[in-house]
């Protein structure tokens, strides 16, 4: 009994004051509230800041507006998502448009799919077809396009588009994930009409797609359907492209279960490093060198694949990890887990309400602070005894 009364006080002053985690819970009831209450915000926003500053400057205490901050930041990088999201319908919704637009992403799909191709397209100007034609409007905005007739288009051209038409979301759901994913529509045709304006003959993108499509196939070549399916959705993260053969394969595994063995997680990045830094210590190199490899090594395999939120939460926690290696610093997997996540929520609100993300970042978290309530006690007892 003496020993868990002793655990006490050094279990609830080391986890949850730390600043780096209560600024990222502070974020996310920001987000929250601001999601919840989206009309009286800045009524009620502007009454606890007069609040927390009165609390500040009475105790002394700058890290109550700090915090406090964090929650305000949360609110208004919500807002300013969605409304930017709804600036492109005030003018142009469910219109016959004309764009200028550039390639982002392609993706072919499996050929037994009624859908060939994915683009993903940056919009920068559109001409609307009004009575008062002529004049064409500076546009940011990017549009998810599903295309029955594959065209030849990739990441880097310029193209003349015309015959689209954007559309509101026909639910709130589909919505919020358009907001989530950074698109201002999706929108499904049967063919696109466009012309290619200019394809550069240097470009990032098309370096990338071009590696990452072409070894794909060769892949492919070389395994046999079911495997190619295995390898293509959970090691480079490409279920598009084999949706329709993971679908067989899912069935299987859910009746017995086990489907969230398929999912592409953390994990599975953390397998991938485990094994290279296996590999690379047989090696006689020195230290420094091992982890400069393996950190090549990874940020090629985080080029070269598909990524998702928990993919990415792996890889920038693993990016952090080598940081504090590099700079001798003690590392603490919930002070790095919160700085990942503050990022996260900081770059795309919108994430905290999709499922993928609680579940990644959730049990990641729950992980991280139960083994280290298990490294408090280890070491309280050991000073008891």
């Amino acid at each position: 009994m003496r020993h868990f009364s002793s655990l006490l006080p050094c279990y609830f002053t080391f986890v949850p004051m730390h600043p780096l985690l209560i600024a990222t819970l502070f974020l996310i009831l920001g987000i929250g509230w601001q999601s919840w209450l989206q009309h009286s915000w800045f009524i009620i926003g502007t009454v606890i800041l007069m609040l927390i500053t009165a609390l500040s400057l009475y105790t002394q205490k700058t890290r109550y507006l700090f915090f406090f901050t964090t929650f305000v930041l949360g609110g208004l990088l919500y807002t300013k998502q969605h409304t930017d999201h709804n600036k492109i319908f005030l003018s142009f919704a469910n219109k016959p448009l004309a764009c200028i637009a550039t390639v982002i992403s392609e993706e072919k799909r499996s050929d037994n799919s009624r859908i060939k191709q994915m683009l993903i397209i940056q919009i920068e100007k559109i001409y609307p077809h009004t009575p008062k034609p002529g004049h064409w409007y500076t546009a940011n905005a990017y549009i998810q396009m599903y295309l029955a007739q594959p065209t030849n288009a990739v990441p880097g051209d310029t193209l003349a588009i015309t015959g689209i038409s954007i559309k509101k979301a026909p639910n709130e759901s589909f919505e919020r994930y358009l907001i989530k994913e950074g698109f201002a529509a999706s929108i499904c045709l049967p063919q696109l009409h466009a012309i290619l304006l200019s394809r550069p003959q240097l470009n990032i993108r098309r370096t990338l797609w071009a590696l990452k499509t072409d070894l794909l196939y060769r892949i492919k070549e070389k395994l046999s359907s079911k495997t190619f399916a295995l390898f293509s959705s959970i090691f480079l993260g490409n279920k598009q492209m084999v949706k329709k053969e993971m679908n067989t394969i899912k069935d299987y595994y859910k009746t017995w279960g086990i489907s969230h063995h398929l999912a592409r997680s953390g994990l599975h990045l953390v397998i991938f490093i485990a094994l290279w830094g296996l590999l690379l210590n047989l090696l006689a190199l020195p230290f420094m060198l091992k982890q400069l490899t393996l950190l090549f090594i990874c940020f090629l395999y985080f080029l070269l694949s598909w990524t998702s939120i928990s993919f990415m939460r792996a890889f920038f926690t693993f990016i952090l990890y080598k940081t504090c290696t590099f700079s001798k610093i003690s590392s603490n997997t919930v002070h790095i887990l919160s700085i990942v996540t503050f990022i996260t929520l900081i770059c795309n609100p919108s994430q905290l309400f999709f499922l993928d993300f609680q579940l990644s970042f959730g049990l990641t978290g729950a992980l991280a602070w139960f083994n280290l309530i298990l490294q408090t006690q280890k070491r309280v007892l050991g000073q008891n005894c």
